[in-house]
C-alpha cells in the first residue's frame, strides 16, 4: 500500500508540476501581442493560416501537378497580392501532419509570433477556432427540428450508415498517386496537443549558450524557458522538460532569430543546429525572416510561410478588437460611430491594422485619420492616460535606434536616455521604465536587456530618431537590414524627396528591391507628397514595360498594392487592357486584390479572354474583389463557365460562408453532371459536417462516375489528412529526378549534393532549351549560391524562358542568402 501511495504521490506532484507550468505558458503566450498588457491573445485572435513552400516538381515534367493558381503571383515579401485569392492555405494541424521541424517565414509585424502563440493554446487545448456562421446548417437544424424524435433518430442512423458506406467504398478503391507509396515513413499524428508546448525566444536562450558544443543543448532551452515562468514552477520543470524531450515528446517552438546582432545570430544557429542533432524526435518550428532565411533552409528546415489575412480576417480583427477596447478608455467613440466595417483596411500588416482601428476609435470626427496618427494611437492606448505622447516619445526614439543598431537596450541606456536635461529628478528612469514595462512596450529578457516587443512599432519609433539624426547618421544606417522598415514610416513626418530621388537614379538590384521597396513608404506619406507621382510612375514602367523579366512585372504589381494609391487600380486595368497575355493575367490579379465596381466589371468582361490563363486569373479576381457583383459573376460561371472555371468559382464561393456556401449547397443537388462535379471542389474546402454528408452521398449515390470520381478523391483527401498535402522534408538535390534522368543520358549519377551542384551549372550550359530551364529551376529552389556566376551568364540565353528560369533563380538566391546581388543594366 504504502508503495502504490508513493506512486500515487510521484504522479500528482508531476501532474501539479505539468499543471502550473501550462498555467505560466498561456499566461506568456495571452500576453504576446501588441496590446497583451491589456487584453488575452485569444479574446481577439484570427486563426493563422499557412502557405506551404512551390511545389518542387519541375516546370514542364511529368511529376508536375496541374494547378489552376499557377496563374497568381506568390510574393511573400510583399504579400497583399496574392492575400485575398482562394489559395488553399494550411492549418495549425495540418503542420502537424507535415515535416518535424520547419522554418515557419514571414515579413515583420505579419503575425509570426502571434501564431506560435496560437499553436501554444491550441496545443494545450486551450483555443479553438469557431466556424462562420453556417447559414446552411441553420436551415438543416430548423428542418431536423420539425421531425419527430423517432424521425430524427432514423436520420441519425442513415448519416451513420452512410459513413461506414463511403469508408468502405473508399478503402476498395485504387489508391491516389499521392499515397501510392507503402514504403514512405509514417506521418506524425495530425494535432500537436499530445505533444508539451516549449516556447522560448532566443534573446532569452542564448546568454545560457556555453562555447563547448558537447554540453547538452536542452541546458540552455530548459534555463530560458525557467527564466519565464514563476520561480516554484521553473523549479519543478527541469524534471518535467528533460523527460519529455529525451522521449521526443516536445513541440520546442523558436521566436526571434532575425531580432539577434550577428555575433548572437550565429550562435543561435550553432544551438539550434546542435538541439536537432541530439533531439531529432521532437517536433520544432523555428520562425524567421523571408529575406534572409537561407541558415534556417541550411539546416534541413521545410520553409512555411505566414498566409496574409483577407478580407473577412481584416474586417473580423478589426470588429473583435474594438468591441474588445469599446470604452476602455474616456476618448473612445461609442462602438456603433466607429464604423469599424468601413474601415479601408487593404495591404495593412496586422499590426498596421491595429494602428488603425484604433485611431479609428479615438478620433473625435467622422474624418479617417491620417496614416501618420495611427501609431500615436497605439502608443496612447498603450501608455496610461497620465502620460503625454510628448513624453515618453523622445525617449522611445533614442531607444528604438539602440536596438536597431544592437540588438538589444541595456538598462544604463535606459536611464541615460530617460534622465532630464537638468538632472533634477534621479527618480525619473526608473519611473518611465517601470511604465513601459507595464506596458508592454518594453519586454525584459534572462540577461536583463529589453527589447520594444513590436517590430513596426520600432521602426517607427527610431524613424523619429532618425528625423532629428545629423546626416552623417542617415548615410550609416542606410541599406543596413535592422533599419529598412524605418524608411516607410519617416515619409510620415520627413518627406524623403532627396532620398527617393537618389534611390531612383542609383543601380538597382537584381529583385529590384531598391525601387519597389519604396512603394510601401507612399502607404504613409502625405497625399501631397511632391514625389508621390514620381515614383508611381517608375513602378508603372516597370509593370506595363513590353520587354521586362516575368518576375520584375509580379514583383512590381505585388508592390503596387503596397503604396494603398488609388492610381493603382488604374494601372492595373491598363494592364488588363494590354496586348500581353501575361500582363492582362497579372492585371487581373491586381484588380481583385483591390475589388470595388470598376474592377469587377473589367474581370467580368477578361472571362471571355482568349487565353486560358487570363480567363484563369480573371476568375481568381473575381472570387478575391467581393461584394454583389462579383459574386454574380462567380454564380455564371459556376452554372455556364469551362471546367476549369466551374471549379475555381466554386472553390471561390466556399470562402464566403453567408452567401457562397447556400449556392454550393444547392449546386451538389443539381441536375447538371459538371455543376455538380464543380460544387465538389467548393465542398472540399469546408470543414463543416454538412459538406462532408454531400461528399458522402456523392460517392456513394450519383448516377455518373466523373462526379463520383471526384467525391473519391475529396472523401480519401479528408480521411487521410492529405489536403493540402503535408510539409516534407525537401528532397536532396541529387536525388531529384530530373537531374538524375539528364546526368543519366550523359554518363554518370550525382553521389552527393555538391556533384549535383556541378552537374546542374554543366546541365544549364549544355541542355536543351527545357533541361536548361529545369537547371535554372532547380539551382535556384536548392540555394545553390556557388552557381551565381553561371546563372548570371544563362541571363543571356537565347532562350527567353531560360533567362526567365536564372532570374527567377537569382531572386531567390538574394532573398534566401540576403546578399543583395546588382541587376543587369
Amino acid at each position: 500500500m504504502s508503495t502504490n501511495t508513493g506512486g500515487s504521490g510521484k504522479k500528482r506532484t508531476a501532474s501539479t508540476s505539468a499543471g502550473r507550468y501550462a498555467s505560466d505558458l498561456q499566461r506568456y503566450a495571452e500576453s504576446l501581442h501588441q496590446l497583451g498588457h491589456m487584453l488575452p491573445l485569444s479574446r481577439v485572435v484570427i486563426e493563422p493560416r499557412f502557405l506551404p513552400p512551390p511545389a518542387t516538381a519541375l516546370p514542364g515534367s511529368e511529376d508536375e501537378q496541374f494547378d489552376h493558381y499557377r496563374v497568381v503571383p506568390i510574393i511573400h515579401d510583399h504579400p497583399f497580392l496574392h492575400a485575398d485569392c482562394a489559395l488553399e492555405t494550411l492549418t495549425i494541424d495540418d503542420l502537424a501532419g507535415g515535416s518535424r521541424a520547419l522554418a515557419l517565414l514571414g515579413a515583420p509585424g505579419s503575425g509570426r509570433t502571434t501564431a506560435l502563440a496560437a499553436i501554444v493554446l491550441h496545443s494545450l487545448n486551450l483555443l479553438t477556432f469557431p466556424a462562420p456562421l453556417d447559414p446552411v446548417q441553420s436551415q438543416l437544424d430548423s428542418a431536423d427540428a420539425a421531425l419527430s424524435e423517432k424521425d430524427r433518430a432514423v436520420r441519425v442512423r442513415e448519416r451513420m450508415l452512410m459513413e461506414q458506406r463511403a469508408r468502405e467504398q473508399s478503402a476498395h478503391a485504387p489508391p491516389q498517386q499521392a499515397t501510392a507509396d507503402e514504403d514512405a515513413p509514417a506521418l506524425p499524428p495530425r494535432s500537436f496537443r499530445h505533444l508539451l508546448p516549449v516556447l522560448v525566444h532566443l534573446r532569452d536562450l542564448v546568454p545560457f549558450v556555453q562555447a563547448d558544443t558537447e554540453l547538452d543543448p536542452a541546458e540552455p532551452l530548459v534555463r530560458a524557458v525557467q527564466s519565464r515562468l514563476h520561480p516554484a514552477t521553473a523549479r519543478a520543470l527541469p524534471n518535467v522538460l528533460y523527460t519529455q524531450l529525451a522521449a521526443g515528446g516536445c513541440l520546442v517552438l523558436i521566436d526571434g532569430i532575425d531580432e539577434l546582432s550577428a555575433a548572437d545570430h550565429a550562435t543561435a544557429l550553432d544551438w539550434l543546429r546542435a538541439f536537432l542533432t541530439h533531439y531529432p524526435a521532437n517536433r520544432l518550428i523555428a520562425a524567421g525572416p523571408i529575406c534572409g532565411c537561407g541558415p534556417l533552409l541550411d539546416l534541413g528546415l521545410p520553409p512555411v510561410y505566414v498566409a496574409p489575412w483577407n478580407r473577412q480576417d481584416r474586417q473580423m480583427a478589426a470588429s473583435r478588437l474594438s468591441a474588445a477596447l469599446a470604452g476602455q478608455q474616456r476618448h473612445d467613440r461609442a462602438a456603433e460611430n466607429v464604423q469599424i466595417t468601413q474601415l479601408d483596411l487593404t495591404a495593412l500588416y496586422p499590426e498596421e491594422l491595429i494602428w488603425r482601428v484604433l485611431a479609428a476609435m479615438e478620433s473625435a470626427s467622422d474624418a479617417a485619420p491620417a496614416p501618420s496618427a495611427w501609431p500615436q494611437a497605439a502608443l496612447n492606448r498603450m501608455l496610461p492616460e497620465r502620460y503625454s505622447l510628448q513624453t515618453p516619445l523622445p525617449v522611445l526614439a533614442r531607444l528604438a535606434a539602440r536596438q536597431l543598431d544592437e540588438g538589444r537596450i541595456q538598462p544604463q541606456q535606459i536611464e541615460n536616455a530617460a534622465q532630464p536635461a537638468d538632472n533634477t529628478d534621479n527618480a525619473a528612469p526608473a519611473a518611465l521604465l517601470e511604465v513601459l514595462r507595464n506596458s508592454g512596450l518594453l519586454r525584459r529578457y534572462s540577461d536583463g536587456s529589453y527589447a520594444i516587443s513590436q517590430p513596426r512599432l520600432t521602426a517607427w519609433l527610431a524613424s523619429h530618431w532618425l528625423s532629428e539624426a545629423a546626416v552623417d547618421e542617415h548615410s550609416r544606417c542606410h541599406g543596413l537590414p535592422a533599419w529598412s522598415l524605418c524608411a516607410e514610416y519617416g515619409a510620415m513626418h520627413a518627406p524623403p524627396a532627396q532620398s527617393v530621388q537618389q534611390r531612383m537614379v542609383a543601380a538597382g538590384d537584381l529583385a529590384g528591391d531598391s525601387i519597389l521597396g519604396m512603394a510601401r513608404w507612399l502607404a504613409f506619406a502625405p497625399a501631397d507628397a511632391a514625389w508621390r507621382g514620381s515614383l508611381m510612375k517608375r513602378l508603372s514602367v516597370i509593370l506595363l514595360a513590353p520587354s521586362q523579366y516575368p518576375l520584375l512585372r509580379e514583383r512590381a504589381a505585388a508592390a503596387l498594392l503596397e503604396t494603398r494609391d488609388s492610381a493603382a487600380l488604374l494601372i492595373f486595368r491598363r494592364a488588363a487592357r494590354s496586348a500581353s497575355p501575361d500582363l492582362r493575367r497579372i492585371g487581373c490579379i491586381g484588380m481583385g486584390a483591390l475589388g470595388g465596381d470598376e474592377a469587377v466589371r473589367d474581370l467580368r468582361a477578361l472571362l471571355e479572354d482568349q487565353q486560358a490563363e487570363v480567363r484563369l486569373a480573371a476568375c481568381i479576381g473575381l472570387g478575391a474583389a467581393g461584394g454583389e457583383q462579383a459574386l454574380d459573376g462567380l454564380v455564371l460561371m459556376l452554372t455556364e463557365g469551362s471546367e476549369p472555371l466551374r471549379q475555381l468559382a466554386a472553390e471561390a464561393l466556399a470562402c464566403h460562408s453567408e452567401a457562397g456556401w447556400p449556392l454550393l449547397h444547392e449546386a451538389i443537388q443539381a441536375d447538371d453532371m459538371l455543376l455538380r462535379r464543380a460544387a465538389i471542389f467548393g465542398l472540399r474546402r469546408l470543414r463543416t459536417t454538412w459538406a462532408q454528408i454531400e461528399i458522402y452521398r456523392a460517392l456513394l449515390g450519383d448516377a455518373q462516375w466523373y462526379v463520383r470520381s471526384a467525391a473519391q478523391q475529396a472523401y480519401q483527401e479528408r480521411q487521410s489528412g492529405r489536403m493540402p498535402s503535408p510539409l516534407a522534408a525537401p528532397e536532396p538535390l541529387h536525388m531529384l529526378d530530373g537531374l538524375r534522368r539528364w546526368a543519366t543520358k550523359h554518363g554518370t549519377q550525382p553521389m552527393d549534393d555538391a556533384a549535383a551542384g556541378t552537374l546542374l551549372k554543366r546541365m544549364l550550359r549544355e541542355g536543351t532549351p527545357k533541361e536548361r530551364e529545369s537547371a535554372a529551376y532547380m539551382l535556384g529552389r536548392s540555394g545553390a549560391v556557388a552557381a551565381v556566376s553561371t546563372l548570371y551568364a544563362a541571363l543571356r540565353d537565347p532562350e527567353e524562358a531560360v533567362r526567365a528560369a536564372a532570374h527567377r533563380a537569382l531572386a531567390e538566391l538574394q532573398c534566401r542568402t540576403g546578399i543583395v546581388l546588382p541587376g543587369i543594366t
